[in-house]
């Protein structure tokens, strides 16, 4: 393992002075390496095993039923983020970072990430987006909250979710503990790990008051809207990837 000043600056964390995988190894060894001790596995692990969970707790049973298209819609985003979320602290495939943020944020941390990562503002703009974003999927519920009946059973489920996104913010942007301690916290409990935990967590009441929320009645018309916008999201994500990666390429041999 390499210690923090034998990195690119782009691939260090804050506070994290040691746990470093080289680059440049061949694919296989970034494999193996999700069984060994450096200070990405419990990154990879958090969100691989979720991510399997969800499809057997939640997908499978959902295909099983009669589908409801918007449920697996969700439950396709939050795998997708599961998914490319472990595969990137692999370093087997960065630009799956990409594809786990939407609107805002997805501009935002993609344009950043690949055309200015050394940006002292980033990360406070990547988390100003995610806020507004967050605030902004919160709207449709308003009038729920404001609603002076007692008989909404998912909306504690929403307001947890809105929780956990919040603490997950501090997580990602304060670098806390680390911070306190550079160097004790290299392997296991450092920020970006509870950032982890509070995202399952977000996802699982998300996932849990959808499944209350969304009948099994669907009229033509909101499915065809609801499969339109899916697949015009994956496409300009698709082509936005491309293009980053390209350009990522030629700033690599420039």
């Amino acid at each position: 393992m390499l210690s923090a000043s034998e990195i690119p600056l782009l691939l260090k964390r804050s506070h994290i002075v040691s746990g470093y995988r080289p680059l440049h190894q061949p694919r296989q060894y970034y494999y193996k390496s999700a069984f060994c001790s450096h200070n990405e596995v419990i990154n990879v692990w958090s969100h691989f095993l979720p991510a399997i969970c969800l499809m057997l707790f939640y997908v499978r049973p959902e295909l099983s039923s009669e589908s409801r298209l918007p449920v697996l819609i969700l439950h396709t985003g939050i795998a997708t983020l599961f998914f490319g979320s472990a595969f990137a602290h692999l370093l087997i495939y960065l630009p799956l970072l990409l594809v786990i943020v939407l609107g805002l944020q997805f501009c935002s941390t993609c344009y950043l990430f690949v055309s200015r990562p050394h940006w002292p503002r980033r990360l406070e703009l990547r988390m100003a987006t995610c806020l507004l974003l967050a605030l902004w999927l919160y709207v449709p519920l308003i009038y729920r909250y404001l609603s002076t009946s007692s008989s909404d059973p998912s909306l504690h489920l929403h307001t947890r979710a809105f929780h956990w996104l919040l603490i997950s913010g501090i997580f990602m942007g304060a670098s806390v503990p680390e911070r306190f301690a550079p160097g004790k916290f290299d392997i296991f409990g450092y920020g970006h790990q509870f950032f982890h935990f509070c995202i399952i967590m977000m996802a699982w009441n998300l996932c849990d008051a959808a499944h209350i929320d969304c009948t099994s009645t669907w009229s033509t018309s909101d499915t065809k809207a609801i499969a339109c916008a899916f697949l015009l999201t994956c496409a300009f994500v698709s082509g936005t990837v491309y293009h980053l990666t390209s350009k990522a390429k030629r700033m690599k041999y420039e």
